[in-house]
C-alpha cells in the first residue's frame, strides 16, 4: 500500500479541530495505516498559505479552510489514483460523515500531504 508523510494543521482553541486531528494522526501514523506524520500542531497565527487571503482573515481560512468543510487536503497531486493521496481521498470519501476539499499545491514534494484541520 502507498506510503506518504503528512503533516496535520489544526484551528487553535477549538476542542473539535484538535480532537478530529488527534484522531487522523493516530488513523494514518506508525498505530494505523504507518505513514510518517509529523506532530501536529495549531495553523501558524500569521502568514497565509499563498498570499491571496489578506493577513487579517483566521487562521484556518488564510492556510485554506475557507470552505464549509473545515478540512482541507494539500497534495501535489490531488487526483492520482494508486497512490497514498488517492488511497486517503478515497477513504475520507467513503466516510459519509466527513466532508473535506483538496487543493492542488505544486510548491508540496510528491509524496508529502498536509491536512488542514478548521472550523467544521
Amino acid at each position: 500500500k502507498p506510503k506518504a508523510s503528512v503533516e496535520i494543521l489544526y484551528k487553535s482553541e477549538d476542542k473539535e479541530a484538535w480532537q478530529f486531528a488527534r484522531s487522523l494522526n493516530g488513523l494514518l501514523g506508525s498505530e494505523g495505516a504507518g505513514w510518517k506524520v509529523s506532530k501536529m500542531k495549531p495553523i501558524p497565527a500569521n502568514g497565509t498559505w499563498d498570499g491571496a487571503v489578506p493577513d487579517d482573515a483566521p487562521a484556518d481560512i488564510r492556510y485554506g479552510g475557507a470552505w464549509a468543510t473545515g478540512l482541507i487536503v494539500r497534495a501535489n497531486e490531488v487526483r492520482e489514483k494508486e497512490t497514498a493521496i488517492g488511497a486517503l481521498i478515497d477513504a475520507l470519501r467513503a466516510s459519509a460523515e466527513i466532508g473535506f476539499e483538496t487543493v492542488q499545491d505544486r510548491s508540496l514534494p510528491d509524496g508529502h500531504i498536509i491536512i488542514i484541520v478548521g472550523e467544521k
